[in-house]
């Protein structure tokens, strides 16, 4: 049950926004959570991928939580030691996630290793940090994977535009591009989708007659 309790929380994140870039990297709107992730590099084609996630906070706050998402298909590696700052953890096939205590004006350091498939492209990598009671910090970075020689890309470093892009799957896209709203959960761009008509809902053209 506590691990359902923190997945559900995990997922309530995905739907707040985060604001702007700082010196302490990505910020939640109000300013009060920072997150910076990091790839260590250089990234080496068949060998696991170590993200570093750097949280800095100016409230004292008991129940952060932080998830760390990834396309399917990469794995998150087995831990036997876990930062002691780190509670409630939990790990799904798309990403894992934890809670953490952070005091006023404390910047805390977690380490998470990713196993990308032995395939060429780009794999996304998606932090968020937040609580229910204010909006979600947001950090997003790209790796690109190859043989020849792989490259990270960080939000806002341009990626070169001969040869395969980057693609993010529809649903992520639609969680960075949450917009604030006046409600306690932003309202999410949608997503083009083809329409359906229910059962129930008044037909769009008059039924036959019949005799």
């Amino acid at each position: 049950m506590r691990r359902f309790m923190v997945l559900a929380l995990l997922l309530l994140t995905l739907a707040a926004c985060s604001s702007g870039a700082t010196a302490e990297g990505r910020c939640n709107q109000e300013g009060t959570i920072c997150l910076d992730a990091r790839v260590e590099e250089p990234v080496i084609y068949g060998e696991p991928v170590t993200i570093t996630v750097n949280v800095t906070s100016k409230e004292e706050l008991p129940d952060l939580v932080i998830s760390l998402s990834h396309n399917v298909g990469v794995s998150v590696e087995r831990q036997e030691v876990w930062e002691k700052e780190s509670f409630d953890r939990v790990v799904w096939d798309g990403g894992v996630g934890w809670k953490t205590y952070i005091a006023k004006d404390q910047t805390l350091t977690f380490s998470r290793r990713l196993i990308l498939p032995s395939v060429e492209g780009y794999y996304y990598v998606i932090v968020h940090a937040g609580t229910y009671k204010m909006s979600t910090a947001v950090d997003y970075l790209d790796i690109y994977l190859s043989e020849k020689g792989s490259q990270v890309y960080y939000e806002g470093t341009p990626k070169p535009t001969d040869g395969p892009l980057g693609t993010v799957d529809p649903v992520i896209l639609m969680t960075i591009r949450a917009l604030p709203t006046e409600t306690e959960f932003p309202t999410l761009t949608p997503i083009p989708v083809e329409t359906f008509q229910s059962r129930d809902a008044t037909p769009a053209y008059p039924p036959p007659a019949y005799p």
